[in-house]
């Protein structure tokens, strides 16, 4: 495993535990009882044994004095899709969905219910074997789930908005219409000509005019990148997601700036 990032180390203590799951990666997170962020930990990893190590790091490091400490895990993959409550249908089982989402052998298949939708999702069944082993009685949810609440209950998100989180070499973009999400997806990239793409074709898709809809970013993107650069070339109206900073420490955020924690950190607020 690698310790990518270590950040927002402080005396307080830790109430519950907030571990975000992708690919290649385990952000953890503790909040305190008042919800100030108490510590922080980017990891990643390249196969099973390097996941189990790193679930064991965190609960030696975060969880040893507390070992009730509620655990919450956000999964972060493509194997996700949206089904507005209206058209479940029981046509929309795991062998259909597995389908449509080309998801590989060894996954589970979960819900997760939000407002009027409904959230179908996948996971990794050995990495749940491993996170329940690591921490029993976690709750579980997908990275959709967070970001839609976020968006609907948090930010102001009245007239067409893209929302857009980066990780290293994925984007989840979402799309809402005065809250009312239009999409949702994950999509890979290589180079800024694809995540103009993708940006660009939602915009098209979904009938926007590119002149009215803002576009919210947050993750691994730098307003001085070669990337940022290339989406403002195209869509006018970009801003970056924010977080109130009186939940943590800015000085412990290192060099890093406080857009690449958001990502992490919205997850705080979607378990109750």
């Amino acid at each position: 495993m690698h310790l990518k990032i270590q950040a927002i180390k402080n005396q307080h203590t830790p109430h519950r535990l907030f571990l975000e799951v992708g690919d290649d990666y385990v952000a953890a997170c503790t909040t305190s009882s008042e919800n100030i962020i108490a510590a922080f930990h980017l990891y990643s990893y390249k196969n099973m044994d390097d996941f189990a190590e790193i679930l064991y790091a965190v609960k030696e490091g975060f969880a040893q004095a507390n070992n009730e400490l509620p655990v919450n895990v956000v999964c972060q993959n493509a194997y996700a899709t949206c089904i507005p409550k209206e058209f479940l249908q029981e046509s929309n089982d795991a062998g259909f969905l597995n389908k449509i989402l080309n998801v590989p052998a060894g996954y589970e298949m979960f819900w997760s219910s939000l407002n009027d939708i409904e959230i179908a999702y996948f996971v990794d069944s050995k990495k749940l074997q491993t996170l329940k082993k690591a921490f029993p009685g976690i709750k579980i949810t997908h990275k959709y789930s967070t970001i839609i609440h976020r968006i609907v209950n948090t930010i102001k998100a009245d007239g067409k908005l893209l929302y857009a989180i980066f990780y290293d070499h994925t984007m989840v973009l979402a799309a809402f219409s005065n809250r009312d999400l239009q999409l949702i997806n994950t999509y890979s990239f290589s180079g800024e000509a694809d995540v103009v793409y993708h940006l660009l074709n939602a915009i098209k898709q979904l009938g926007f005019d590119i002149n009215d809809t803002r576009l919210m970013l947050s993750g691994s993107i730098d307003g001085d990148s070669a990337l940022y650069k290339q989406i403002y070339n195209f869509i006018p109206h970009i801003e970056g997601d924010t977080i109130d900073e009186n939940l943590f420490s800015k000085e412990q955020t290192g060099a890093y700036p406080l857009h690449y924690f958001i990502p992490y950190f919205l997850n705080t607020d979607y378990f109750t």
